[in-house]
Protein backbone atom coordinates (compact mmCIF):
# COMPACT_ATOMS: atom_id res chain seq x y z
CA UNK A 1 0.00 0.00 0.00
CA UNK A 2 1.20 3.16 -1.04
CA UNK A 3 1.18 6.99 0.99
CA UNK A 4 -1.08 9.55 -0.11
CA UNK A 5 0.51 11.86 -2.26
CA UNK A 6 -0.17 14.97 -0.23
CA UNK A 7 1.42 12.50 3.10
CA UNK A 8 4.80 11.51 0.48
CA UNK A 9 4.90 15.63 -0.13
CA UNK A 10 4.81 16.39 3.31
CA UNK A 11 7.52 14.08 4.26
CA UNK A 12 9.63 15.17 1.47
CA UNK A 13 9.49 19.10 2.77
CA UNK A 14 9.85 17.99 6.30
CA UNK A 15 13.38 16.19 4.90
CA UNK A 16 14.00 19.34 3.15
CA UNK A 17 13.39 21.50 6.16
CA UNK A 18 15.47 19.30 8.63
CA UNK A 19 18.73 18.89 6.04
CA UNK A 20 18.81 23.12 5.57
CA UNK A 21 18.38 23.16 9.27
CA UNK A 22 21.30 20.78 9.78
CA UNK A 23 23.35 22.87 6.85
CA UNK A 24 22.26 25.88 8.85
CA UNK A 25 23.56 24.58 12.16
CA UNK A 26 26.48 22.72 11.67
CA UNK A 27 29.05 25.19 11.70
CA UNK A 28 28.35 26.28 14.70
CA UNK A 29 29.94 23.20 15.96
CA UNK A 30 33.23 24.32 15.23
CA UNK A 31 33.27 26.87 18.22
CA UNK A 32 33.23 25.72 21.42
CA UNK A 33 34.69 26.78 24.96
CA UNK A 34 38.19 26.36 25.74
CA UNK A 35 40.63 27.74 29.27
CA UNK A 36 43.64 30.10 28.45
CA UNK A 37 46.22 31.68 30.95
CA UNK A 38 45.56 35.35 31.65
CA UNK A 39 48.58 36.42 31.87
CA UNK A 40 50.21 34.40 29.61
CA UNK A 41 47.61 34.47 27.06
CA UNK A 42 45.34 37.43 27.06
CA UNK A 43 47.57 40.01 28.76
CA UNK A 44 49.53 40.44 25.73
CA UNK A 45 46.87 41.00 23.53
CA UNK A 46 46.06 44.36 25.25
CA UNK A 47 49.49 45.65 24.02
CA UNK A 48 47.48 48.45 21.58
CA UNK A 49 45.63 49.89 24.81
CA UNK A 50 48.12 50.02 27.26
CA UNK A 51 45.92 52.12 29.46
CA UNK A 52 43.01 49.48 29.27
CA UNK A 53 45.71 47.15 30.72
CA UNK A 54 46.95 49.10 33.88
CA UNK A 55 42.89 50.03 34.40
CA UNK A 56 42.25 46.09 34.40
CA UNK A 57 44.94 45.26 36.60
CA UNK A 58 44.17 48.06 39.29
CA UNK A 59 40.83 47.58 39.19
CA UNK A 60 39.96 43.43 38.96
CA UNK A 61 41.21 40.25 40.74
CA UNK A 62 40.91 37.26 38.83
CA UNK A 63 39.48 34.45 40.40
CA UNK A 64 39.75 31.72 37.75
CA UNK A 65 40.56 30.70 34.35
CA UNK A 66 39.50 32.90 31.43
CA UNK A 67 37.32 31.21 28.91
CA UNK A 68 37.40 31.77 25.00
CA UNK A 69 36.08 29.92 21.87
CA UNK A 70 38.27 27.21 21.03
CA UNK A 71 37.86 26.31 17.25
CA UNK A 72 37.55 23.00 15.95
CA UNK A 73 39.34 21.20 13.23
CA UNK A 74 35.71 20.42 11.35
CA UNK A 75 35.91 24.73 11.18
CA UNK A 76 39.25 25.44 10.88
CA UNK A 77 41.93 22.84 10.57
CA UNK A 78 44.93 25.14 10.61
CA UNK A 79 43.47 26.27 14.00
CA UNK A 80 42.55 23.33 15.72
CA UNK A 81 42.44 23.66 19.64
CA UNK A 82 42.96 27.60 19.08
CA UNK A 83 41.36 30.08 21.26
CA UNK A 84 40.21 33.31 20.34
CA UNK A 85 38.06 35.87 21.84
CA UNK A 86 35.99 37.12 23.64
CA UNK A 87 36.85 35.85 26.79
CA UNK A 88 35.53 36.16 30.04
CA UNK A 89 37.06 35.73 33.74
CA UNK A 90 35.69 35.60 37.02
CA UNK A 91 37.07 38.38 38.50
CA UNK A 92 36.68 40.57 42.08
CA UNK A 93 35.98 44.21 41.05
CA UNK A 94 37.81 46.08 43.20
CA UNK A 95 35.54 49.28 43.92
CA UNK A 96 35.56 51.54 46.95
CA UNK A 97 35.68 48.71 49.59
CA UNK A 98 35.19 44.96 49.44
CA UNK A 99 35.49 43.73 46.54
CA UNK A 100 32.32 42.71 44.24
CA UNK A 101 32.34 39.00 41.73
CA UNK A 102 31.81 40.01 38.45
CA UNK A 103 32.39 38.50 34.79
CA UNK A 104 34.98 40.80 32.96
CA UNK A 105 34.03 40.04 29.22
CA UNK A 106 37.24 41.43 26.88
CA UNK A 107 36.40 41.74 23.07
CA UNK A 108 38.98 41.42 20.20
CA UNK A 109 39.34 41.70 16.82
CA UNK A 110 40.86 39.24 14.99
CA UNK A 111 42.96 38.88 11.67
CA UNK A 112 43.15 35.58 10.23
CA UNK A 113 46.09 34.50 7.60
CA UNK A 114 46.83 31.84 4.92
CA UNK A 115 49.79 30.06 4.87
CA UNK A 116 51.12 32.90 2.19
CA UNK A 117 50.95 35.31 4.96
CA UNK A 118 47.72 37.16 3.30
CA UNK A 119 45.15 38.16 5.03
CA UNK A 120 41.45 36.22 5.05
CA UNK A 121 38.41 37.09 4.81
CA UNK A 122 34.90 35.26 4.46
CA UNK A 123 35.97 32.06 4.43
CA UNK A 124 38.21 30.94 7.17
CA UNK A 125 38.53 27.15 6.30
CA UNK A 126 42.11 27.85 4.62
CA UNK A 127 43.45 30.30 8.03
CA UNK A 128 47.04 28.69 9.33
CA UNK A 129 47.46 31.76 11.60
CA UNK A 130 45.08 34.30 13.84
CA UNK A 131 46.31 37.87 15.23
CA UNK A 132 43.98 39.59 18.07
CA UNK A 133 44.01 42.77 19.66
CA UNK A 134 41.93 43.95 22.66
CA UNK A 135 38.91 46.02 21.27
CA UNK A 136 37.06 46.50 24.38
CA UNK A 137 35.58 45.12 28.05
CA UNK A 138 32.58 44.66 29.54
CA UNK A 139 31.82 44.04 33.16
CA UNK A 140 28.74 42.60 34.34
CA UNK A 141 28.39 42.04 38.44
CA UNK A 142 27.65 38.64 40.04
CA UNK A 143 23.78 38.28 40.68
Amino acid sequence: MHAPESTSRTRNGIRRVLAALLLTLLPLTGFAEGTVGFRDDILPLFRNKPALERFVLATFEMRGAAVGIRISGAAIPGLSGARIGPYTVPVDWRDHGKPIPATLTIYTTQIFYDSHGRTLEGDLTQAVKVVEQVDSISVDPAR
